[in-house]
């Protein structure tokens, strides 16, 4: 049975350890806050960098919580290259938290059981220098050392904290500290490599610099450039070559046989055989135990890290670097895997095309399209389905326009950060017509009469649409004070017992007499008791 065959029971189809596969692209990021007031920083992971700088800005829907109190953002730093999606999971972590990772503790004498942290947390943990500081000293530790990792480098200040960290060292130095250790050095002329056998490593790694941005527009931010194209997030030049010649080999012979056993081949399963990755023009094909052998062989026993610890020598469970049998080119053990994964997805249907990449926008025009347009659509050929961002932008635009919202000619809409801890970013609605007044109805025309002798067909009334209710007006109420309280009191009377009313006969009046004041009580006698003997 052959290995595409084998297939785990009830196997989770999203599953990347029952179903693996190398990704096209997967990368590790460093970002840092270009707020003025500001100098945070932040690591992620991600397929699509230039994307996922978007969802941190909030010009796509997405991005971490953390990232919305320090935009907007600049991506510095990315490596990629990572063979599987858990092995960027697990270096994105390691990177965010270098004093808990078993990877970056060593100990410090022969004696000492508990190994410490290389890089503890301290004040100067998330400055941009040390953060590279630990990426560097990460990428010279197993199992990160044995990938075919990359760093692309999007700024001369990451290009400065890269040569500092190397001339430094994986000691973390404040400003002060900095200067005294290099006043130091240039003293006692000390020319050590403080990364001591990490170095080699180190240099080994392959560095670009891209200073256009991940997205082709940091310098256009700046004001010192224009737009270039975004990086590339997928392997199609790598797949290209190795497929054109995969097709021209096969058809040249139909039998193959392994060039260091010359054991037969089974070209049927992809994943049994590698084929040379180095030269254009080799086309040599191995067995993988044959390959590996050849390898471990030629490799020399890897001594371990630099420690106090006494060393021993000891060879790799799994071969890294060699060299082809037939063209001597430098061949890496994770390209050719990469390249039989990437032949047999292509033989199985299971490859993923790349998207088409996506055009400047435009200003969304809800007409009808034009002949023009569609002889210019009809010209142009592309058939494929709109990238999912681009499809996600449109159908914003739509509503924007639907709803009367401003577009602009050459920056798309307009954004504003949501109150929402799940939503990065809202459409503004800005209307810029205000609503017309209804139109007068046409006057009715006159029905014309039935002819006699039928019966006269009675239509239902139009239905009258009904008038807006009128609005209640509400008097505004007078500002009450002490004089206007005093003045509209009524007068105090003293309340008469008995009171009968007179008139006056010569004003008709009814005038009340005056009653005369009661007299005070007498107060009662006070009899005294006489006491005799």
């Amino acid at each position: 049975m052959s290995t595409e065959e084998v297939e785990a029971p009830n196997a989770n189809p999203r599953s990347t350890v029952l179903n693996h596969t190398m990704p096209p692209f997967y990368a590790c990021y460093l970002l840092k806050s270009a707020n003025p007031k500001r100098s945070a920083t932040y690591i992620g992971s991600t397929p699509d960098p230039p994307r996922r700088i978007k969802q941190h800005n909030g010009i796509v829907t997405g991005g971490a919580f953390k990232t919305r109190f320090g935009r907007p953002w600049e991506m510095e730093m990315i490596v990629w290259g990572f063979p599987t999606k858990l092995q960027a999971l697990q270096f994105e972590w390691a990177w965010q938290n270098p004093h808990l990772s078993r990877h970056l503790h060593s100990p410090t004498s022969v004696h000492e059981v508990k190994p410490h942290a290389q890089f503890p947390r301290g004040a100067a943990s998330n400055r941009p220098q040390t953060k590279v500081q630990v990426v560097q000293f990460m990428l010279t530790v197993a199992p990160w050392k044995a990938f075919d990792l990359r760093v692309t480098m999007f700024s001369r200040d990451a290009r400065e904290w890269w040569d500092l960290g190397r001339r430094m060292g994986p000691v973390v130095r404040t400003d002060a500290g900095l200067r005294k250790w290099e006043k130091d050095r240039a003293k006692s002329m000390d020319r050590e490599d403080p990364w001591e056998e990490r170095g080699e490593v180190l240099d080994e790694v392959q560095k670009i610099l891209r200073i256009e941005g991940v997205d082709g527009l940091r310098l256009v931010r700046s004001g010192k450039g224009v737009e270039t194209d975004k990086i590339k997030v997928d392997d199609a030049d790598f797949f290209t070559g190795h497929w054109d010649k995969w097709i021209s080999t096969s058809s040249a012979s139909t039998s193959f046989a392994c060039d260091l056993c010359s054991s037969s081949l089974d070209t049927s399963s992809h994943l049994s055989f590698l084929l040379c990755t180095g030269s254009s023009t080799c086309s040599a094909t191995f067995h993988l135990p044959c390959l590996a052998k050849s390898f471990a062989s030629s490799t020399p026993a890897n001594p371990t890290p630099a420690t106090p610890l006494p060393t021993h020598s000891s060879r790799p469970l799994l071969p890294t670097r060699g060299s082809c049998p037939t063209c001597r080119s430098s061949l890496h053990w994770q390209n050719l895997i990469r390249g039989s994964y990437r032949r047999w997805e292509e033989a199985s249907g299971k490859r993923k095309k790349p998207t088409r990449a996506k055009g400047k926008k435009k200003k969304v025009s809800l007409s009808a399209p034009t002949s023009e347009d569609e002889e210019a659509e009809a010209e142009d050929g592309e058939d494929d389905d709109e990238d999912p961002e681009q499809e996600q932008e449109r159908s914003w635009a739509l509503l924007a326009a639907a709803e009367g919202a401003f577009v602009d000619e050459g920056d798309g809409f307009f954004f504003e950060d949501g109150q929402d801890g799940d939503q990065d970013g809202v459409l503004l609605y800005a209307p810029t017509q205000q609503p017309s007044t209804p139109k007068a109805a046409p006057p009715r025309k006159a029905k014309p009469k039935p002819a006699k002798g039928k019966e006269k067909e009675v239509a239902a009334p139009p239905a009258r649409s009904k008038a807006p209710p009128k609005a209640k007006v509400v008097p505004s109420k007078p500002k009450v004070t002490k004089k206007s309280v005093a003045a509209k009191a009524p007068p105090v009377r003293e309340k008469v017992r008995n009171e009968t009313p007179a008139v006056d006969d010569t004003r008709g009046q009814v005038v009340r007499p005056a009653v005369a004041a009661r007299p005070p009580k007498k107060p009662a006698p006070i009899e005294y008791l006489e006491i005799s003997d």
